[in-house]
């Protein structure tokens, strides 16, 4: 007797199989697609960020991820980008715990929602909110560690499928890091970008203003005692912020105007868009009405170098 159910049932099998089988092979096609692609990196761009941009172009046919980074270890421990595909990402600080020494172990790993993760959780408010969905890809491990961390703003974007998908290219990440100039550490253009930070911050002190210096990672480079007169109770001993996280004075220095999430979105606002402001009205809880300027600084050679802020009392 003809079981027609059984035939409907071995019909499904066969569709699904045939599935499974066409879309690995298409995985295989974009794995040697973006296996030339890397090659034509090494090949064409002559610069970091051509080659950064080249290689992610390169990532596209094999991860949905919407912006990327490469992080290296800074000198306290923590992962920092030094090429970035967008301006939030320059926020990144990712510190050493469970996730991050498998990476360091030379281990892809995939985060389904990073807000579960101990290292994401520490990010700044911005950071989290685009960054749900990421994978993190050892490009170099050792002693000078290289990550790729690629970013998604919805959860589950990326699957173990990706991690097979990635690790076609990895073999080639030590050429792909001589075109980034990463082998070279400190590179000539970040000897010229800290120099020129020291003349920048050596006429602070002469300023009859409040300045704060941040370097291009937002570390506090400069500051004096202007600053820490205007703002007494947040700003105590201005020449020990050195070196400190620019982020959490914002935060104290926030906790003294009578707006403070307005006071945190509006210089985050100018860090990001790198455009010149002055007479920026900022009112502080005391009665004291203050004037901010901002203005990136930058140089032909060395690119940019710091974010300048001013503050006057204005009455």
């Amino acid at each position: 007797m003809f079981d027609r159910s059984d035939s409907v049932e071995r019909l499904h099998e066969a569709v699904i199989s045939l599935e499974r089988s066409r879309r690995r092979e298409r995985e295989l096609r974009a794995v040697q697609a973006g296996t030339a692609d890397v090659v034509r990196v090494l090949a064409l761009a002559d610069h970091r960020h051509a080659t950064f941009d080249t290689l992610l172009d390169a990532l596209r046919p094999l991860l949905p991820f919407q912006e990327a980074a490469i992080l290296v270890r800074a000198g306290e421990g923590t992962f920092v980008p030094v090429v970035r595909s967008c301006d939030w990402l320059s926020g990144l600080r990712l510190g050493t715990g469970r996730m991050v020494e498998r990476v360091l172990r030379g281990e892809i790993v995939v985060a389904f929602d990073a807000s579960l993760i101990p290292e994401w959780q520490a990010q700044d408010p911005d950071v989290r909110a685009q960054a749900r969905s990421v994978i993190h890809v050892p490009l170099r491990a050792g002693d000078a560690p290289v990550v790729l961390v690629c970013t998604h703003a919805e959860a589950a974007r990326f699957e173990q499928r990706h991690v097979e998908l990635v690790k076609g290219i990895l073999p080639l990440a030590g050429r792909i890091l001589e075109k980034l100039d990463l082998l070279e550490v400190p590179t000539a253009r970040a000897r010229e970008r800290r120099a020129r930070l020291a003349v920048l911050t050596a006429i602070v002190d002469h300023i009859q203003a409040g300045v704060l210096v941040e370097d291009d990672r937002r570390r506090v480079a400069a500051s004096n005692d202007q600053l820490g007169w205007i703002f007494k109770g947040a700003v105590a001993a201005p020449r020990a912020l050195v070196g400190s996280d620019a982020g959490a004075l914002e935060a104290r220095l926030a906790s003294l105007t009578t707006c403070p999430d307005e006071f945190v979105a509006r210089t985050r606002q100018l860090v990001c868009a790198r455009v010149a402001v002055a007479g920026d009205e900022i009112w502080l809880t005391n009665g004291v009405v203050v004037e901010r300027d901002y203005a990136p600084v930058a140089t032909p050679d060395a690119g940019f170098i710091a974010h300048f802020w001013q503050y006057r009392v204005a009455r």
